[in-house]
């Protein structure tokens, strides 16, 4: 899996849905919601559950999605 994300980053990506997560209290955007697209099986192996929220990628909020 790690040498199909490193060979690829951006078909991974393409498999797994990715919308912004707000917080509801302050209407901020906080991270990303992760939900499975196409391929389910690698969104699993990859250890993610349908509507897990991504706050920090290697210590960086996610919250601006033309960063991805």
């Amino acid at each position: 899996m790690r040498d199909r994300l490193a060979a690829d980053p951006l078909r991974v990506a393409s498999e797994i849905g990715v919308v912004p997560h707000v917080d509801p209290r302050t209407g901020q955007v906080v991270g990303v919601r992760l939900n499975p697209g196409r391929d389910s099986e690698l969104f699993a192996r990859l250890g993610l559950m349908p509507s897990d929220v991504v706050t920090r990628v290697n210590g960086v909020a996610p919250t601006d999605l033309a960063q991805g």
